[in-house]
């Protein structure tokens, strides 16, 4: 679990650069950086056992409850960009996911972390797990093509996005 968890902090780092050389111009990407970084952060502290153990329930709702929240907003003020609609709806997905990870944790606490065995989910519609898991594995796949053909200054960004996703299917497969 440690390797996910430095997976996930490494790309909260890379986003969190990005969020901040993001000048002016780049306000609105900005907010998708943050986003990012917010999912990336909340996700390596889950996968790290002793802050998983440690947080209780409500502070993953809220951290990953803040995360759909503002994934949703940005949703909204995309409008009719195709493209940035696409990019935050993505977040909304993998937010709720979130949510829905931890609503499936048992109730016992987060302990099940350490090992990432959580003996299947136990919360609302544990049906949703291979849905999820199966459009993880196709963002990772597509965003993984992006990456081998990226030009070099967006390559980075690919390999972000696809880590993500992988680490999404490590959760989920775990359930």
């Amino acid at each position: 679990m440690w390797a996910l968890a430095a997976l996930t902090a490494s790309v909260a780092a890379y986003c969190l650069a990005r969020a901040c050389a993001a000048g002016p111009r780049r306000a609105a990407d900005c907010g998708a950086e943050l986003v990012e970084a917010a999912m990336a952060l909340g996700m390596a502290a889950m996968a790290a056992p002793p802050i998983a153990a440690a947080a209780p329930r409500e502070a993953w709702y809220a951290v990953f409850g803040g995360v759909l929240a503002l994934a949703l907003v940005f949703v909204v003020r995309a409008g009719g960009r195709l493209g940035a609609w696409r990019h935050h709806a993505h977040h909304v997905v993998e937010s709720g996911a979130m949510v829905y990870a931890v609503a499936a944790m048992p109730v016992a606490g987060m302990a099940a972390m350490d090992g990432m065995r959580m003996d299947g989910p136990s919360g609302p519609a544990p049906a949703l797990v291979l849905p999820l898991l199966l459009y993880f594995a196709g963002y990772a796949a597509w965003s993984g093509t992006r990456v081998m053909g990226a030009h070099p200054r967006t390559a980075p960004l690919a390999g972000c996005r696809t880590a993500m996703a992988v680490a999404m299917c490590a959760m989920l497969a775990a359930m």
